[in-house]
């Protein structure tokens, strides 16, 4: 029998939609905190993206009714890897998927898909050392985007992320 894992329910809702549009995504590394997929940018040059996937599956404690935070942390060796590539010039091969489930209410999760550039920001990756590396995701009802902020960026001067942006892979 087929072991299936909380994780696989949050990260399958990413690949349902790129199913959904066609772009036939492949698993490059799995685990139960993150996983890369990759797509084809370009049929003719197999050119890729890479999407880099974390979940929550709860927001924060102390949310209200008009107003959802999830927040994702990021251990050393993610850190490394990121900077990695930052440091090698591939952040525009690269996207995030930050996956802000509410495991009893589905249809108010949200999926926040930044730019390489968005996560450096707001990790604070080309400042100051800031520990513990985070991203913040935060809904606000009647808000047409999502916000983006973290151990780099505050609250007051969050990124504001469409929703729809995974769609326009």
């Amino acid at each position: 029998m087929t072991d299936v894992r909380k994780a696989d329910f949050y990260y399958g809702s990413l690949l349902s939609i790129l199913i959904n549009q066609h772009k036939d995504p492949r698993v490059f590394e799995k685990g139960e905190h993150r996983r890369i997929y990759a797509i084809s940018r370009a049929e003719s040059t197999g050119e890729k993206l890479w999407i880099y996937t974390k979940y929550k599956s709860e927001p924060s404690e102390n949310q209200t009714h008009q107003t959802k935070t999830w927040t994702f942390r990021f251990s050393p060796d993610e850190i490394n890897a990121i900077l990695q590539l930052y440091t090698a010039g591939e952040e525009d091969r690269y996207a995030f998927a930050l996956i802000c489930a509410k495991y009893d209410c589905f249809q108010e999760s949200e999926i926040a898909l930044l730019t390489f550039q968005q996560v450096i920001d707001c990790l604070g990756l080309e400042g100051v050392e800031v520990s513990p590396p985070r991203i913040a995701i935060r809904t606000r009802k009647g808000r047409r985007g999502l916000q983006a902020y973290g151990s780099g960026r505050d609250v007051a001067e969050a990124l504001m992320i469409s929703r729809d942006a995974v769609e326009r892979l």
